[in-house]
């Protein structure tokens, strides 16, 4: 309540102190005027206070959409990169694959280049097998219009003077009596080097035994050719050992070779298998290798007998006493007392023969090979210079067929 002015005068007169509660009395309408605007700023700052947590809410609201969005974005661009990986890593494969179906086909392409190549190749062989073939044909069409023409103008010629190698007309070379009653002649020819009888018509007479009784050294020899054959075909011919014996006698190198582990058949026009019963030749079989041990000195018709050879396997391995330079009337080889030997080769004889059949020879001793193979002569020597160790290495990698083959003979003749 505020004092009228002449109460106030009144009070100031009566009272000293007036004066100092009026001022005190301002100083404190002062101060609650300035805390009643305090209060107003305070009051406008809770509304700034309270517009600003409002703002910072929204902040808020907007920071965790951000962080949504954001997320969103990185969800997105993580299925975008790993899409973009699969397929980075599909086109990676398919572009293998491409280059793997392009370097097929150019391998593909390259190998039919090749076979072209060796087509080609094959084929100029052949042709240059044909004309040497037609030259060879020639060659045998003068020299049999030679001997023809020899026989013509010599009439005192005849057919056992004709070589059985080569087609020429041989030399009378000496005569000799065999079986102690027949006296024959022996002819030579000068073109391949062969030595022959005449037309051994006392061929059933001396085969009426097929072995003669002087070959002693039979069983010797046929263990020995076991273990040739083996190291032959340890070195040369690894994975093979299907073999066929041809003239094989009695049989008894076959069953030998089968014992080892061969599979080996048995042929002879003359002999009665014994050893070997129930593996004859069939004459369907072809094999790895034929054999003919002491065998080329019998055949009446050689050059059929090789023919018929060569059409069983592309290898023949064969034994062959080597016809001397000097005397060959004096020779043992001929065996005049059992008058089974009736052919006689040199070396120029069996390189005859090769050419012929369009083959390479081989040659260690008294032993043969005539194969389509190349094999160096190095090799083919090995044989002899290893043979034990070649063979048994044959048996080592073989297992014998004594038993196997028993039970199928005893199977065969229960069937019988």
């Amino acid at each position: 309540m505020k004092l009228p002015a002449f109460v106030k005068r009144f009070i100031q007169k009566r009272d000293p102190y007036f004066h100092l509660s009026q001022d005190l009395q301002e100083q404190r309408n002062a101060a609650q005027e300035e805390i009643s605007l305090l209060k107003q700023k305070e009051q406008d700052l809770q509304k700034q206070l309270h517009a600003a947590q409002e703002k910072i809410s929204l902040l808020k609201q907007k920071e965790q959409d951000l962080q949504r969005t954001i997320s969103q974005y990185q969800t997105v661009l993580s299925e975008a990169q790993q899409e973009s990986a699969i397929h980075l890593q599909e086109r990676q494969e398919i572009a293998a694959e491409y280059q793997q179906l392009l370097d097929a086909a150019h391998k593909e392409i390259e190998a039919r280049i090749q076979e072209l190549r060796e087509k080609d190749q094959y084929l100029r062989e052949k042709d240059q097998e044909i004309a040497d073939l037609k030259a060879e044909m020639e060659n045998h069409r003068e020299t049999y219009r030679t001997s023809l023409a020899q026989i013509i103008k010599d009439p005192s010629i005849h057919e056992d003077h004709i070589c059985a190698i080569c087609g020429n007309v041989m030399q009378f070379s000496f005569a000799k009596t065999i079986m102690g009653k027949y006296d024959i002649s022996y002819f030579y020819c000068p073109h391949c080097e062969h030595l022959q009888t005449e037309k051994p018509y006392w061929l059933a007479e001396a085969y009426q035994s097929a072995l003669s009784d002087s070959d002693t050294g039979l069983v010797q020899r046929n263990g020995h050719n076991r273990k040739l054959v083996g190291a032959t075909l340890a070195l040369l011919f690894p994975e093979k050992s299907n073999v066929l014996e041809y003239a094989g006698g009695y049989g008894l190198l076959t069953r030998m070779l089968r014992d080892a582990g061969a599979e080996c058949f048995w042929y002879d026009k003359y002999a009665t298998n014994t050893f070997a019963r129930h593996f004859e030749d069939d004459g369907k079989r072809r094999y790895d290798l034929v054999l003919a041990f002491e065998a080329l000195e019998h055949f009446e018709d050689p050059m059929a007998e090789f023919e018929s050879i060569f059409s069983r396997g592309d290898s023949l391995l064969f034994s062959e006493e080597l016809l001397p330079d000097r005397c060959p009337d004096q020779w043992w080889y001929l065996c005049t007392e059992h008058g089974q030997h009736i052919q006689f080769y040199s070396l120029k004889t069996l390189q005859y023969i090769a050419d012929y059949f369009h083959k390479k020879l081989y040659f260690h001793n008294d032993v043969g090979l005539i194969t389509s193979a190349e094999i160096e002569q190095e090799k083919f020597d090995q044989i002899f210079d290893h043979m034990e160790e070649n063979f048994r290495l044959f048996c080592q990698t073989h297992t014998p067929l004594t038993v196997t083959d028993m039970n199928a003979v005893i199977k065969e003749m229960q069937h019988e």
